[in-house]
């Protein structure tokens, strides 16, 4: 299955908005939300972001069913970093479109990709 990087990006910036201190969301909250993306790409998404460590959640399997439910508790500092590194629109283009021409998608590459332009942005201001 491909991973959905606008997906992946939404479903951050959604816990962060969303998400209270000592409360945990349920995923079909996030399913019902974000309209613009299938359960399917939700549920391997979360999946992701939970492998990546950059949410704290739990995930359920039923008989053979991979993801059957999933308990959203909170965004790790991690993915606090990765998406602090993702949030300005005209980054997020920017290190799409890197992403794509290098041919790589992993939330790794795409972590050093906005990292390093981050970074070049903060040189070239100063």
């Amino acid at each position: 299955m491909k991973l959905n990087q606008d997906c992946i990006r939404d479903i951050l910036l959604y816990l962060e908005s969303n998400l209270k201190l000592d409360k945990y969301m349920m995923h079909k909250e996030l399913i019902n939300n974000l309209t613009d993306y299938s359960k399917e790409d939700i549920e391997y998404s979360l999946l992701k972001l939970d492998e990546a460590d950059f949410v704290d959640m739990h995930i359920v399997s039923a008989d053979n069913i991979t993801f059957y439910s999933c308990v959203i508790y909170d965004i790790t500092i991690q993915g606090h970093n990765f998406l602090d590194s993702i949030r300005p629109q005209s980054v997020w283009e920017k290190v799409k479109n890197k992403s794509s021409k290098l041919g790589v998608s992993s939330l790794n590459s795409i972590f050093q990709i906005s990292t390093m332009l981050i970074s070049e942005y903060i040189k070239n201001s100063i």
